[in-house]
């Protein structure tokens, strides 16, 4: 066949299919749910992001805690780390293999979530053996 005539009936049909079957997306919106330029540009723009939290601050708050202090006691020298399970509950782990879990309702879990998040978002004092784990004590 040539390939003039191919192309010619290739570009026919494209243009047969287009008319009769319409675009599923509207080239210009109906008119009553225009958008102000400002409003488009707001929808477009990335969520708020929370203030960053005092690390140090969180940090020193977590190792003075009283929940923690027999665990902390017991694995000194220990390289400790945490991070968050499934159920939302964080585990702080120890480099000997022992380990303690805050459940939501303890006290030290929302500076251990804070900690938690803090170091994933700013990418610092992340354990390079754990995925998604901050190491707190090394």
């Amino acid at each position: 066949m040539n390939p003039i005539v191919a192309t010619s009936l290739i570009n026919l049909g494209g243009s047969i299919l287009g008319k009769a079957i319409p675009s599923s997306v509207p080239s210009i919106p109906p008119s009553g749910t225009r958008l102000s330029f400002e409003d488009s540009l707001n929808r477009s723009l990335p969520a708020p992001v929370a203030p960053p939290i005092d690390l140090e601050k969180t940090k020193d708050t977590l190792v003075t805690c009283p929940e923690l202090s027999d665990f902390l006691s017991r694995n000194q020298g220990n390289r400790i780390t945490l991070d968050e399970m499934a159920d939302g509950s964080i585990r702080f782990l120890s480099s000997s293999g022992d380990f303690t879990v805050l459940g939501k309702g303890s006290a030290a879990w929302e500076p251990a979530r804070q900690y938690l998040n803090g170091c994933l978002q700013t990418q610092c004092n992340l354990s390079t053996d754990r995925i998604r784990s901050a190491v707190l004590l090394s």
